[in-house]
């Protein structure tokens, strides 16, 4: 969830979709179905795990990886606000790796031939 953007939309997904088939839909109805389905009416932790731990563990992973993301940028501005933390371009007189590299070797044709 570090730099994909997606995750963050599956996540929500997911945790709408447990509090939806749970909560609006009902525990007992959907243990029913699955009686009809497979046989046999699912176990107490299965019915625990469906209605409360998946969408409280989603929904606090959820948070704690945006509160990550969010500490994380504000860190890199205030370290780059107090002049600590150094571009690549700054440390390289301006040059980027590629550039060096041309310059140092003429042309791309003679890294490739």
């Amino acid at each position: 969830m570090d730099v994909y953007g997606g995750s963050f939309a599956v996540v929500c997904i997911a945790i709408a979709e447990c509090i939806g088939l749970m909560w609006i839909y009902g525990l007992n109805k959907f243990c029913t179905d699955l009686e009809f389905m497979l046989g046999s009416r699912p176990g107490i932790y299965w019915q625990v795990t469906w209605s409360a731990c998946a969408p409280i563990l989603l929904a606090v992973s959820q948070n704690i990886a945006v509160q990550h993301h969010h500490a994380g940028r504000i860190r890199l501005k205030t370290l780059a606000a107090c002049g600590r933390v150094e571009r690549p371009s700054d440390s390289q007189g301006g040059k980027s790796r590629r550039s060096r590299l041309l310059s140092d070797t003429g042309s791309i044709h003679t890294l490739l031939g």
